[in-house]
């Protein structure tokens, strides 16, 4: 049974060949190795399945383009060759092209396809004198063949001669060795293998390079130059990606010339301060460079200039004007940011702008300020300005501006007296009121001259009502510039209110607030009735400072008028430290007694009662009038003097009709009508 399937796997074979008119089968080409430094090239090679003995040669063809044109280089006659040395075939200058092609039968009259075209691994070697040796190659085929290793293998050495060391295995056609330069110089080799599983490795040419160390670092990236409080500047920077940098080296650029001023040692050393103070008055501008161990120096760095910080005092505005030049950070968004110290006090972030100055107002007279300028850009890198401090001053004031008093005058007058230091010169003062000592209100700027300490001022505004509220006064002086400079003591009025008890009569009860506004206060408050619009001469009492209501009888002013009113003034206590003695007034209080009116109904000119006239208790002799007239409505008698009274006249025993019209404390008209009986 063996035996038969053993032919019938023959005859099969024999239909196939034979059925395809003798069709060869090629070579397979698996490795192309430059073996020396002649550039000779080995080929390595699978031979083709020949089941008939009908091989006839291989045939070699080479190029030096993938284009072509490919030339036959050789013919091997003995199917068992699988290798073939192409000399001087220049592998160490560039790849070379190859492909075999099997010829079959009798005098190689069939020709069998083409192989697979392999290429040989050419090495560059670039880098060469800087610290990175930049290994470039090419695969033999692409894609990439199936039975090549994934890898290419990397070897190297410093002699040229084998043995080589490994170095790393890759799958790109492209490495990159960190190797040491040396001042001296160095000569490093490199080939590539990619091997095969059949067994054979397709190898590159040797590559070799002296890393002689003749080429500058890198420059390093000066980012930033900020001034220090004490006038030094301080410079910042990248470190340069070149590996063997040994130091930096700090220029200033004074007038277009790069002067040296120092050289950092130290890889990581990023920083130097320029001791020089010269940055609080000048913008100065910094570049840097690197030095490697070989002493290489590597071009300069973009330049950095420090902020330098100049500011405009305005005395009258009490603000300041702040101009800086721009920072050369390497960012085109890049923000100002203003830090302000007052007296000492820590530094403050006041505002930012992208400008490059800046108004700070609403400064604090006679305040230390000190302000300096920090820029920043997008990445967070920060350069700082120097730092400028000024007094803010203000011009010359007088030191002491003092009310001496507030007093009322009138229901919307307050009269104030000022004393002014006129050591120095002033504008005015300016006098503010308020009814809260919360909200105050300008009223008035009081001019002032150097030739007077004592100034005057009448309150009398409509808004004024000092019967139902108590005002508070204060007062600045106004410097040269029109500001409120110092201000004065507080002063408030005394608002007196009185009340009529009523199950008292004619007795009246005071109660008023305290004054405020003198240093040693009020030592007394002397209390003052106003009878017929007239104050009188003597106090009616006086109270401690500590007492604040009063009761008054009043019923010995019956015949007066019955609008009694009533003031309290506070008597200053000594020791004022300016040497003023001083009163204030309150308003005028009024109590309002209507009274009571006796009329009588009959006289007697000839008797006791000779006269008839009304008797009133609290009388108005305001818009007083009395009409008598007689039986056929006959006016016999008019007056309008509260004092006077009808004698009867030549008139006859009767009655007669009177009528009484007067205004009472209210200011109310009152009428009273009746009936008088004369007697004769």
């Amino acid at each position: 049974m063996k035996k038969v399937l053993a032919i019938l796997v023959f005859i099969f074979y024999f239909q196939c060949f034979y059925s395809q008119g003798l069709q060869a089968y090629p070579a397979k080409l698996k490795c192309v190795s430059v073996i020396n430094s002649t550039g000779d090239i080995v080929l390595t090679w699978l031979p083709p399945i020949d089941p008939l003995n009908q091989f006839y040669s291989y045939e070699i063809f080479q190029s030096n383009s993938n284009f072509g044109p490919f030339l036959l280089i050789t013919t091997i006659n003995n199917i068992s060759t699988t290798s073939y040395t192409h000399t001087a075939a220049g592998g160490n200058t560039q790849s070379r092209y190859y492909f075999i092609r099997t010829r079959w039968g009798p005098g190689g009259t069939t020709a069998s396809a083409f192989s697979d075209t392999l290429r040989s691994i050419f090495l560059s070697l670039t880098g060469i004198g800087s610290g990175i040796a930049k290994l470039n190659y090419n695969d033999i085929h692409v894609p990439h063949l199936s039975t090549s290793s994934p890898n290419f293998d990397i070897y190297k050495n410093t002699t040229g001669t084998f043995p080589f060391n490994f170095l790393a295995a890759t799958p790109h056609i492209k490495y990159n060795d960190t190797v040491a330069r040396l001042c001296n110089g160095m000569n490093y080799f490199y080939y590539v293998e990619l091997k095969d599983s059949i067994g054979c490795s397709s190898i590159s040419n040797i590559a070799n390079g002296s890393f002689l160390d003749n080429l500058p670092p890198i420059v390093p990236v000066l980012d930033s130059a900020s001034v220090l409080q004490n006038g030094q500047t301080v410079l910042g920077w990248n470190s340069s990606p070149s590996p063997d940098v040994a130091g930096y080296i700090i220029y200033q650029v004074i007038n277009g010339v790069n002067i040296p001023i120092d050289t950092i040692w130290g890889y990581n050393n990023t920083s130097y301060i320029y001791t020089n103070t010269t940055a609080q008055s000048n913008s100065l501008l910094f570049i840097v460079s690197a030095i490697d161990s070989c002493n290489n120096v590597s071009i300069l760095s973009g330049n950095q200039n420090t902020m330098l910080l100049k500011y405009n005092y305005n005395v009258c505005a009490h603000s300041v004007n702040l101009q800086w030049n721009k920072s050369n950070l390497f960012n085109s968004n890049v923000k100002y940011y203003i830090y302000v110290s007052e007296n000492g006090s820590s530094y403050n972030l006041i505002d930012s702008t992208t400008a490059l100055s800046y108004n700070y107002s609403q400064l604090n007279y006679n305040s230390n300020y000190c302000i300096y300028i920090r820029a920043k850009n997008n990445n967070g890198i920060t350069s700082s300005s120097n730092l400028i401090c000024f007094n803010a001053y203000g011009s010359p004031v007088p030191s002491l501006t003092y009310i001496r008093y507030a007093t009322i005058k009138d229901t919307n007058q307050i009269n104030l007296a000022f004393y002014v230091d006129s050591s120095k010169s002033s504008t005015g003062i300016e006098l503010l009121r308020s009814v809260d000592n919360i909200t105050y209100q300008s009223i008035v700027i009081i001019p002032t001259t150097t030739n007077s300490t004592s100034y005057f001022y009448t309150d009398n505004s409509s808004v004024l009502n000092t019967t139902q509220q108590f005002f508070y006064y204060k007062a600045y002086i106004l410097d040269s510039c029109g500001n409120r400079r110092n201000v004065s003591n507080l002063t408030k009025t005394i608002l007196l209110k009185v009340r009529k008890a009523p199950d008292q009569p004619f007795t009246a009860h005071l109660n008023w607030d305290t004054y405020q506004g003198w240093p040693t206060g009020v030592i007394d408050y002397y209390i003052y009735r106003v009878v017929d619009h007239v104050m009188e001469n003597n106090p009616r009492a006086v109270v401690s400072s500590n007492v604040f209501t009063y009761t008054d009888d009043y019923s010995d002013l019956y015949n007066h008028y019955g609008k009694i009113g009533y003031v309290v003034i506070a008597a200053e206590n000594n020791g004022n430290p300016y040497g003023f003695i001083e009163a204030s007034s309150s308003n005028i209080a009024y109590i309002l007694d209507d009274g009571e009116i006796f009329i009588p109904d009959a006289f007697a000119p000839d008797g006791v009662n000779y006269l008839w006239k009304p008797v009133f208790m609290f009388p108005n002799p305001e818009d007083y009038h009395v009409w008598i007239y007689d039986r056929w409505g006959k006016n016999v008698y008019y007056s309008f003097d509260i004092k006077s009274g009808w004698d009867g006249g030549n008139y006859p025993q009767g009655v007669y009709v009177y009528l009484i019209r007067y205004k009472n404390a209210r200011g109310e008209y009152i009428e009273r009508k009746g009936t008088i009986t004369l007697l004769r």
